[in-house]
């Protein structure tokens, strides 16, 4: 073993408190996609490794990349920018060739054809300014089997979009302004399960920790997501295009899902706590 791996290994024994604010705040029903936790899952080496829950109401799904993150174009790195004291798992993902996948579930279904339930989504990203939508968590792989998609559109707004299937309209919420670029910022969205007409309005978007302006875009024809088949996949759209461009965080502050609608003080707390671990 290394130096680095040592070192990388003393940092991670830290872990745990940051994992337990995680449990704290998302409660039983989340799921962490835990990649770079060398000591769990998640090894730089790994083809597959099961992500995190923490209740068995939860799902560990396995997860897949495109390639082992040791062989991506920028390999797998176990420390962050110079300037952060902190050492968490940092992927940097191309936009083209370098995203996550796991198999479709009941789990990540939050509507079944008559009402839509809660969820949220969270994920520490430093984001490539580039005219192409960036995706971070998304259950499509066509058009036609899409239920939800949480992704930075091609002009820079971040937007979570619920899709009902077969009325085929969706709701919509987009970020007012561009999003923070070119830094590491925690984002997170949240779905109260509103359904109906007025389903975009039960959105709200953050970014480290606040709400940010956002502009809902409602339709008349929308009832509920639908429990459909395709895959959920992170850093994609599904059909292995639109990928994320920019930096990921993985380990305690890996993207999430969580069967919940997390309140303000919930986001806010996981920021705050959690860049402590970052040194930021």
């Amino acid at each position: 073993m290394g130096a680095l791996d040592s070192l990388y290994l003393k940092r991670a024994s830290y872990w745990p408190q940051f994992y337990a604010v995680m449990q704290r705040e998302l409660g039983n029903t989340a799921t962490l996609i835990d990649f770079g936790n060398i000591k769990s899952a998640g090894q730089p080496t790994a083809t597959t490794w099961t992500g995190r829950k923490f209740h068995a109401s939860g799902l560990s799904p396995v997860w897949t990349p495109n390639a082992a993150l040791s062989g991506y174009d920028t390999p797998f790195d176990l420390k962050l920018e110079s300037n952060w004291l902190g050492y968490a798992p940092q992927v940097t993902l191309n936009g083209t060739s370098e995203s996550f996948t796991t198999p479709d579930d009941t789990y990540f279904s939050r509507g079944n054809g008559t009402t839509d339930s809660a969820f949220s989504f969270g994920a520490w990203l430093n984001v490539t300014d580039t005219a192409a939508a960036r995706y971070i968590w998304a259950k499509l792989q066509t058009a036609a089997n899409l239920e939800w998609r949480w992704f930075v559109v091609s002009t820079d707004v971040m937007r979570l979009e619920l899709k009902d299937d077969s009325a085929a309209v969706s709701a919509i919420r987009d970020t007012d302004a561009a999003i923070k670029m070119g830094q590491m910022v925690f984002f997170a969205a949240t779905y109260d399960g509103t359904g109906g007409a007025t389903a975009a309005n039960g959105i709200v978007l953050y970014e480290n920790g606040a709400s940010v302006a956002s502009t809902a875009t409602n339709n008349a024809g929308y009832v509920a997501m639908e429990n459909l088949t395709a895959r959920v996949n992170a850093f994609q759209n599904g059909n292995d295009a639109e990928e994320m461009q920019g930096k990921a965080l993985g380990g305690p502050w890996s993207p999430f899902y969580v069967q919940a609608a997390l309140t303000a003080a919930q986001i806010a707390n996981i920021y705050q706590e959690m860049r402590l671990g970052l040194g930021v």
